[in-house]
């Protein structure tokens, strides 16, 4: 209730605010072409929202309460991962869709590509320290019940970290003005993950849920990557992706065998501190962390 009464509040504050600068007006052409475009979408946001919590839902019935409880606690920290590129795209998705609109991709095929990369590369930074130090973590901060939820973290940074493309692709759709695939290809989702939760957590429980979200996630990356490559053309310098998600997978690998050998705390320590090392080589190597290129990122010209 405070959160509905808090957002009428600033409604009408934005209302008033905007009412001194600019005219009542009613375009029924501009309304016409929103809903042509908003209308599609709002499936996906209920939808959307049951695909987000099927892997508890179905871990429920097939397993138990308990395991849902283990599961939900290492997704809910695997997701501050996708909330930190939620923050970062708050910066980049205006300036790509400024860059679509003024068809500057066209004569640079590299431009949002150049531009993007770096959000990536931080973005990627992120999930790969969950992933190393998700066990120091929750053996720190929580008790000895939830120690469980330590591998589900470490395969979801992997999940959470393919979601980076869908923000990119679901920007070329919208501006290609096919919101209606993006809908359908979350249908697509929605099936291919049911299709491999069942059988995935009726044989591994809770680590098989979260690898049936994880190549779910995965699968569906690639699928939209192609579908709207096929609208609107993005230039990706895949040898750089690459090489970053290859990082990350040798992280990810690393830490479940940690996890599961327990290796001694110096050794582990070491050996993370040098993945975290070699991947902020590469970003410098690559020309993707800089202090230029963070000032580029954070004041961007117009």
């Amino acid at each position: 209730m405070r959160g509905i009464i808090s957002n009428l509040i600033l409604l009408f504050s934005l209302f008033l605010t905007l009412r001194k600068k600019l005219p009542l007006s009613f375009d029924k052409k501009m309304l016409k072409g929103v809903l042509k475009i908003s209308l599609p979408l709002t499936p996906r946001v209920f939808f959307g929202f049951m695909n987000t919590q099927l892997d508890k839902i179905l871990l429920g019935l097939i397993g138990s309460s308990s395991l849902v409880g283990i599961y939900h606690m290492g997704q809910t920290f695997a997701l501050t991962i996708f909330q930190f590129m939620t923050g970062l795209d708050r910066v980049f998705q205006p300036e790509i869709y400024r860059k679509l609109f003024s068809d500057g991709h066209i004569d640079n095929s590299y431009e949002i590509n150049n531009y993007i990369l770096p959000f990536f590369y931080i973005s990627m930074f992120v999930a790969l320290v969950v992933a190393l130090f998700s066990r120091e973590f929750v053996s720190l901060f929580f008790s000895n019940e939830y120690q469980g939820s330590i591998p589900i973290i470490i395969i979801l940074s992997i999940y959470y970290g393919v979601l980076f493309f869908g923000k990119v692709t679901g920007l070329q759709l919208i501006y290609a003005k096919k919101t209606n695939i993006t809908t359908l290809l979350m249908f697509l989702g929605i099936m291919i993950n049911v299709g491999l939760s069942i059988p995935f957590i009726i044989n591994w429980g809770i680590i098989g849920a979260a690898w049936a979200t994880t190549i779910s996630g995965i699968f569906m990356a690639i699928i939209s990557y192609f579908v709207a490559q096929k609208y609107v053309k993005i230039a990706w310098q895949w040898k750089i992706v690459l090489l970053i998600y290859a990082i990350l997978l040798i992280a990810v690998m690393f830490s479940i065998i940690d996890y599961h050998f327990s290796l001694s705390l110096y050794t582990s320590l070491l050996l993370k501190s040098l993945l975290v090392f070699s991947y902020i080589v590469v970003g410098y190597i690559t020309n993707l962390m800089s202090i230029k290129k963070i000032k580029e990122l954070i004041f961007v010209k117009v």
